[in-house]
């Protein structure tokens, strides 16, 4: 990548050798994305010794698409000296998902398009522009993904159907139920997963118990099985709300509650997948 400005300044950055080409760290629901570069002046006239570099990134596949803003950095300049500049950016938790999901068993490419102000520039113009793409091995990314550990949270985007369809109204349900745990209110947020549960049943996509002549569950199909995790995940729900003599002692946690809405929402995501007849 080259920078070059009015009055004769020219610049170059390449990724800084040694070093990781794309570093993770790990944040409070955010993190922080790392790409090292050298900035080395290439033509560099008396009186200009700073460099302010702002820009954006983009993942490449599979299409373009933005990651976010560089966080604008201040860069010392002397002439026949390569300075090592941090390309930082924010990185949400569903941004690291969406970006694990479109990258696929790809290796990552992420785009940088840099922009230089020479705040001593000469001329009418002491902006500059470039971009440049960096390729982060498969291998190398993982271990980046392994270091976030416990600080990656997990989201489960489902693609429904319009509205009107049951599927489409079960996860209108498991939003309501998430805007509940939010607010600390657990046993409701169960009760509206027991009714997502409730219309995902009524598709009668999957038997609700085994045959009888089939007690292995080793023996069983896998629509069996997927049945089964259904009629299971629904009858733990089931207790909410209710008081009859077996489920009137029953306490939802928020532990309770997040593990039915990311059951329900895994069942959800698997009924969405399967084809219309």
């Amino acid at each position: 990548m080259h920078l070059k400005f009015d009055g004769g300044v020219e610049l170059r950055i390449v990724p800084a050798p040694d070093q990781e080409p794309a570093t993770l760290t790990a944040g409070l629901g955010a993190h922080r994305l790392r790409i090292p570069v050298l900035v080395e002046p290439t033509a560099l006239p008396d009186g200009i010794t700073v460099l302010q570099l702002s820009g954006e990134l983009y993942v490449e596949h599979p299409a373009p698409r933005w990651l976010g803003d560089v966080v604008p950095v201040a860069v010392s300049l002397i002439a026949g000296r390569a300075r090592p500049v941090d390309i930082v950016c924010s990185l949400s938790n569903q941004q690291v998902l969406a970006l694990e999901q479109a990258r696929g068993d790809q290796e990552l490419q992420i785009r940088m398009n840099l922009t230089g102000v020479l705040p001593q520039g000469l001329g009418e113009y002491p902006f500059a522009h470039d971009q440049e793409s960096i390729r982060v091995p498969t291998s190398r990314w993982g271990r980046q993904l392994e270091g976030l550990g416990r600080a990656l949270a997990v989201t489960i985007a489902v693609p429904l159907p319009p509205d009107g369809d049951l599927l489409s109204a079960a996860g209108a349900y498991l939003r309501d139920a998430k805007l509940l745990i939010t607010d600390g209110k657990y046993e409701p947020a169960v009760v509206k997963v027991r009714h997502a549960l409730e219309r995902m049943r009524a598709l009668k996509h999957w038997p609700t118990k085994p045959p009888k002549d089939q007690n292995d569950p080793t023996q069983w199909s896998q629509d069996v099985r997927w049945g089964v995790i259904l009629q299971g995940l629904w009858s733990q729900a089931c207790g909410a709300a209710h008081a009859d003599e077996v489920t009137k002692d029953f306490v939802y946690t928020r532990s309770d509650a997040i593990s039915l809405l990311m059951g329900a929402a895994g069942v959800l995501h698997q009924l969405a997948a399967i084809p219309a007849p």
